[in-house]
């Protein structure tokens, strides 16, 4: 059957009736002189305006109100975004820690990660702290060369089960008595069913599946009452794989649950200040820290900041004991 195709005007062989472009190069010519009605499946340009569907309006458009409509999604009950500044401000221009969300600081061992959530308890100024000790490690000396006041700071260290730890982080966040709470640390955590059990049984699971529960449990008392969760997590390595990878103790509930993951990293050659040539000892300040947001619901992710760690009580450590080896 011979067609004249309507967008070259050559005759071509038509193996159907309806057939009006000799090839489908016409075709998506022809569709691009048409109205965006006439478009196929995928053509989504205009002769009149070469923008995509999608693209910002035009000028006769009404222009989007961002004011009255952020103030009707809070109306609705979605919880504006308060944050509490650590006192730190290298780390607070990379983030502070938002209230009424889950906030999980992780990074391998030495990475600053305790030494990190001292310092933001210090520069929280006059609010109320809960800290879990789990792993039964505080120093007081240390809490006391940082300058924390005892009166803001509540310790609990009684137990390491997650069994017990779970009841009061429950507690903390419905009754909203404290600003944050902080658990130091998930990985130093155990249950029951292990101490019961003989010590060389595995007891895959049981943690990881607690702390799920309990993530899910606290989220709406953490909103209500506007109070901040920390965890503090550990970046371990998997044993056995062909190929390096990671992952942090407790399971994937802290993860999927949290709002902000802030990921810690650091080395032995990153303490400051350097020892001077011809010394026979010498005092480290600090070290630096490099921190990345792994995973926000309130901030961009992927953005990495280097900030100064300063050590509370700077010790005098003779040359030969220093190990500058990097350690991340």
């Amino acid at each position: 059957m011979k067609k004249i195709c309507e967008n070259c005007k050559e005759e071509f062989d038509a193996k159907r009736k309806t057939a009006k472009y000799c090839s489908s190069k016409c075709r998506v010519e022809a569709a691009r002189g048409s109205d965006v009605s006439d478009l196929q499946p995928g053509m989504l340009e205009s002769k009149n305006s070469k923008s995509k569907v999608g693209a910002t309006p035009t000028s006769d458009s009404k222009p989007y109100d961002r004011e009255k409509n952020l103030q009707a999604f809070i109306k609705m009950g979605v919880a504006k975004v308060e944050w509490i500044p650590t006192g730190m401000p290298d780390f607070d221009a990379l983030t502070m820690i938002p209230r009424g969300r889950i906030t999980q600081i992780q990074g391998r061992y030495g990475a600053g990660k305790t030494t990190l959530c001292l310092n933001m308890i210090k520069g929280l100024k006059g609010r109320k702290v809960l800290y879990i000790d789990a792993e039964a490690a505080l120093n007081p000396h240390l809490l006391v060369d940082l300058e924390i006041e005892a009166k803001n700071f509540t310790l609990y260290n009684e137990s390491n089960y997650i069994e017990d730890i779970s009841e009061v982080i429950r507690v903390g966040a419905k009754n909203g008595q404290y600003d944050i709470i902080v658990l130091d640390s998930v990985p130093m955590t155990s249950t029951k069913t292990i101490e019961a059990s003989d010590i060389t049984s595995k007891n895959i699971g049981q943690k990881a599946f607690i702390i799920h529960k309990l993530v899910e449990l606290i989220a709406m008392d953490l909103k209500r009452t506007n109070t901040a969760m920390v965890f503090i997590n550990q970046v371990r390595d998997v044993i056995g794989t062909p190929y390096p990878d990671t992952y942090t103790p407790g399971g994937t509930g802290i993860p999927f649950q949290a709002s902000l993951i802030v990921q810690l990293r650091s080395a032995k050659s990153w303490r400051f200040p350097q020892a001077k040539k011809g010394s026979k000892s010498h005092v480290f300040l600090g070290q630096e820290v490099e921190a990345t947001i792994i995973k926000s619901k309130v901030n961009n992710p992927g953005r990495v900041a280097k900030f100064k760690l300063f050590y509370p009580n700077p010790t005098e450590l003779p040359l030969e004991a220093i190990d500058t080896k990097e350690d991340f």
